[in-house]
């Protein structure tokens, strides 16, 4: 059965967040920042008695209380690096940096959106497009926190071992589980299945009644190219330019949100200097050719 009971301990991955903020509904950027978490103006401190407090899944879910206010702020980048090195709770120390230290410019989003609206016939869904933003943010943080910082500590003979995961390796042996569900034949086998299996959905906590569509979203976070296009769908399905505006028009409002949301989030490389904006405009051109709305 592999080491799927590394993950499926009850309380073992704090899963029932990974929806927390399915329901939110904001219009702008201002009202995300009225609501941010107050953590946020004094950061730095927070953040260090987090780690002096906690460790693992609590310190997990401690710092998932700036996700993803922290995204959408003016917090400059934080330097960590030094302390990080002391702090055992994580296995991954360059992507707890990079998570960390992740922004989304709302400047250049706010200013194309307002470019947008002085078109004659255009219009955008500003609560559907915040709201499902901001969801789509907090998904992709709450995955890249996890990723980064060692879920439990267990002693095995003397020894303490630190159990850490990826979502990858997480959906692959609950899928083998499940294959072994279907087709286990003796009895003893099918009863040790289907504990491990009741430990993993009992993971879910009050989120048990949705576990397929976390987990369809699990597996699509973890696709790059599906994660992108999910992330695409927010700005495609939300923004309406009139159907006689030329393409090259079009591609002028859209281009560079496809940049800051999709690219930033699936496609980094865009932003490194050497990346051209004859390349970014053959990726875009390429992405839409294979795009469809979800």
């Amino acid at each position: 059965m592999g080491y799927i009971h590394q993950y499926t301990k009850i309380s073992l991955i704090p899963i029932q967040l990974f929806n927390f903020h399915d329901n939110v509904d904001y219009v702008s950027f201002a009202q995300i920042e009225e609501e941010q978490s107050p953590h946020i103006n004094d950061i730095e401190n927070y953040i260090q008695n987090c780690f002096e407090k906690y460790e693992n899944q609590h310190l997990l879910i401690q710092l998932l209380l700036l996700f993803p206010f922290i995204v959408f702020s003016d917090v400059p980048k934080l330097d960590f690096n030094s302390r990080l090195e002391s702090i055992e709770s994580l296995s991954d120390k360059e992507k707890f940096k990079t998570i960390l230290n992740f922004r989304i410019n709302r400047r250049l989003i706010n200013e194309t959106l307002n470019k947008i609206e002085e078109v004659d016939g255009a219009s955008i869904e500003r609560k559907d497009f915040f709201s499902s933003l901001f969801m789509l943010v907090y998904k992709y943080c709450y995955i890249q926190l996890t990723e980064s910082i060692y879920l439990k500590n267990e002693t095995k003979s003397g020894k303490t071992i630190k159990l850490k995961m990826t979502f990858k390796e997480f959906i692959n042996q609950l899928d083998k589980t499940e294959n072994e569900l279907e087709i286990a034949n003796s009895s003893y086998q099918q009863y040790d299945i289907h504990e491990e299996y009741e430990k993993f959905i009992n993971s879910f906590g009050f989120n048990l009644k949705y576990r397929m569509q976390i987990i369809k979203e699990i597996k699509m976070f973890s696709t790059n190219s599906k994660l992108a296009k999910v992330l695409y769908n927010t700005i495609d399905e939300n923004i309406d330019l009139p159907p006689t505006l030329a393409s090259k028009e079009k591609n002028k409002f859209l281009r560079p949100l496809f940049k800051e949301i999709v690219c930033k989030i699936c496609y980094p490389i865009v932003f490194t200097p050497s990346y051209s904006q004859d390349e970014l405009n053959r990726k875009y051109r390429k992405f839409l050719t294979t795009y469809k709305k979800i």
